[in-house]
């Protein structure tokens, strides 16, 4: 009777989530489009500069280099540098140009959500939050893909992004009615105690998701060099942004129900 209860249970919420998508969702898409906008755009031109710097490099006479003069040999030398510097460099300025955009669209993106209002205070200790929260997964990650052998790498890449993907979207859910740091250990507690409660949700979410992606066959015989970056970005982009429009509508209905029966 129980397993039936929660499957109804799950089923109302799924309509439930169709039915609450209003006028919010335009401002949804409009701050999703921005971020994936920003940060598509940021990797994209990295990428150019780094394909450019490589291509230079790969110019160089490398094999003969013990054979150049000392002021050639400098130059090289000062140009591998720079190249360097630019992987380095441009890897953490994006990286930062992704973190910014995530702590500020998200947020908003959450609360508008949830019905909340967002104001400054709010992004400020969402970006703290996120700045605490995924230390806490990208730093003990990395010691084990760098301590653990190579053939459980995949295994563990795996494993942590489904559970950054699990517990993220739970911590946002809450951090829109508690606002507080303490949000973390709430998100955790939930997301291990209740997590048989999510089996179904998940499944469903999955199936849409499944569903949705059917539509890509629209685009397999798109020439992406014949139209311009953002009208292919849009083309591609907004199966995706939908799903994850309603998909965020969805969770929150489930982690709030969650919530309030565990009270």
């Amino acid at each position: 009777m129980e397993k039936i209860n929660y499957f109804k249970k799950s089923w109302r919420l799924l309509l439930k989530s169709f039915k609450d998508l209003d006028s919010r969702a335009l401002f949804i898409f409009l701050y999703d489009f921005l971020f994936f906008f920003i940060a598509s755009l940021s990797v994209f031109i990295f990428s150019k500069l780094v394909q450019s710097n490589l291509i230079k490099i790969t110019a160089l006479p490398m094999d003969k280099l013990l054979e150049l003069p000392g002021p050639e040999l400098q130059n090289i030398l000062a140009e591998l540098k720079g190249t360097l510097f630019l992987l380095i460099g441009g890897f953490f300025i994006v990286a930062l140009i992704i973190f910014i955009a995530i702590s500020i669209f998200k947020c908003l993106v959450w609360f508008i959500t949830s019905n909340k209002k967002c104001d400054l205070e709010h992004i400020f200790k969402f970006t703290l939050l996120n700045l605490i929260w995924f230390a806490m997964w990208i730093i003990p990650a990395l010691i084990l893909i760098f301590t653990l052998r190579k053939e459980l790498i995949p295994f563990i890449v795996v494993i942590t992004l489904l559970g950054l993907i699990h517990f993220t979207n739970i911590l946002y859910i809450l951090f829109v009615h508690e606002s507080h740091i303490r949000t973390i250990k709430h998100a955790f507690s939930l997301g291990i105690k209740k997590i048989y409660l999510f089996i179904i949700p998940y499944i469903f979410s999955l199936i849409i998701l499944i569903v949705l992606n059917l539509v890509y066959w629209l685009y397999q015989n798109i020439d992406a060099t014949k139209i311009n970056f953002v009208a292919y970005f849009m083309l591609i982009s907004l199966p995706i942004l939908l799903y994850m429009i309603w998909s965020r509508n969805y969770l929150r209905l489930v982690v709030e129900d969650i919530k309030n029966s565990s009270k």
